[in-house]
């Protein structure tokens, strides 16, 4: 059977990630996608990682544990110090890059809420407007002020989604990318 060049191999331990990498730079790197080298997916090692501690459910107090399996003639004396100085470097540099994002989505939910705010305020005051005009008992006055009213609510979705869903995911990014700033990754040459 070929082995891919990025592997999760199966660990006993629930902490404890074990990777075993065609070469060092695949830590990082994504191979190419070569279904007759063993190559499917083409995600990096980090990638694979992130994907593995999306399902698994670490608490905040747990460490994590990365153990880079990697054959020895691709090693250099400091590969084990160097894989973890990148990755430290790496996850501080996507943990910015999620807190602007954060910083980003609040801005773009101001403005939804000042947008949406006025548009059903418009939509409300035209409402009554035509519930006060001579013919407002009429079914045309009705239908229009009823939809003047549905359309200023659904003006609010996007501050509603943004405020109560958009952010979930940058936290759930940041809380992964937390449990991986503890963590140390350990070179086992094979």
């Amino acid at each position: 059977m070929i082995m891919s060049p990025v592997t999760l191999i199966p660990a006993a331990e629930t902490n404890r990630l074990k990777l075993h990498l065609a070469h060092p730079a695949l830590f990082f790197h994504a191979p190419e996608i070569d279904p007759l080298a063993g190559s499917h997916l083409g995600l990096s090692g980090f990638e694979t990682v992130l994907r593995e501690l999306k399902q698994r459910r670490f608490a905040k107090s747990q460490t994590c544990h990365i153990e880079l399996h990697i054959p020895a003639a691709t090693l250099a004396t400091d590969t084990e110090a160097r894989l973890n100085a990148a990755l430290a470097d790496h996850v501080t540099a996507l943990t910015t890059d999620e807190h602007h994002q954060l910083r980003l989505l609040a801005k773009e939910r101001l403005r939804a809420w000042q947008v949406g705010g006025l548009f059903l305020a418009v939509c409300l005051i035209l409402a009554v407007a035509i519930d006060q005009l001579r013919w407002s008992g009429s079914f045309i006055a009705h239908l229009m002020s009823e939809t003047l009213v549905i359309a200023g609510w659904v003006g609010l979705w996007r501050p509603l989604e943004l405020t109560l869903y958009e952010w979930w995911p940058s936290r759930f990014r940041l809380r992964i990318l937390e449990q991986l700033a503890t963590t140390h990754m350990t070179v086992t040459p094979v």
